[in-house]
């Protein structure tokens, strides 16, 4: 029995972001860069019937001062996160993990 988890073929796509950004179909990290200013991440519209229970979109605070530059996650017109159009980020060194709930809600996991 080993002591290290089982390895993956490939690593996690990270990009570090700053202001406000739109989220990319290979992101799988934003790390949002809050030293100098708050970040918005916009995300994409769910595909009706098609969507991944397998999505997964980390949203880090890679600068350690969200308490100061919020991170605003905001769901597209007509679809919600956590029941509402957008979820922040306001504790320096937060993160969150936004799935997919339904067509047309995200969950964010703080």
């Amino acid at each position: 029995m080993s002591d290290f988890l089982p390895s993956t073929k490939f690593i996690n796509v990270a990009r570090t972001v700053t202001g406000t950004v739109y989220v990319e179909d290979s992101d799988q990290v934003l790390n949002c860069d809050t030293t100098s200013g708050a970040v918005t991440v916009n995300l994409k519209k769910i595909p009706a019937n098609y969507r991944s229970t397998f999505y997964k979109l980390y949203v880090k605070d890679y600068g350690n001062n969200a308490s100061v530059n919020n991170i605003t996650i905001v769901a597209p017109t007509g679809y919600k996160i956590n029941g509402a159009q957008s979820v922040v980020i306001s504790v320096s060194d937060g993160c969150c993990l936004v799935t997919i709930n339904t067509n047309t809600d995200y969950l964010a996991d703080f």
